[in-house]
């Protein structure tokens, strides 16, 4: 390790956030990333059920404050423990 590990841009914090909604989703719903692909929106919306993720994961034209994808990352951690 003597290299230190390349920081992340902070315009990848988002898409970071959405990418590890969508494998939570997926794995919870044991689903391949081909499976996944190919379930039409209204499907995964509905197989999300909160609204923010929703709009997290649907969303281009939102913008989030750090302490926003924070919350976000919290509630995806949350997510699929009762559904």
């Amino acid at each position: 390790f003597s290299e230190r590990p390349n920081k992340l841009n902070p315009s990848e914090y988002r898409k970071r956030v959405q990418q590890a909604l969508f494998t939570k989703i997926r794995v919870h719903h044991d689903l391949t990333r081909d499976q996944m692909a190919l379930k039409p929106p209204a499907e995964i919306q509905s197989m999300i059920g909160n609204p923010r993720l929703v709009e997290l994961a649907y969303s281009k034209e939102r913008k989030y404050s750090p302490k926003e994808l924070r919350e976000l990352m919290q509630a995806i951690r949350r997510w699929g423990g009762g559904n």
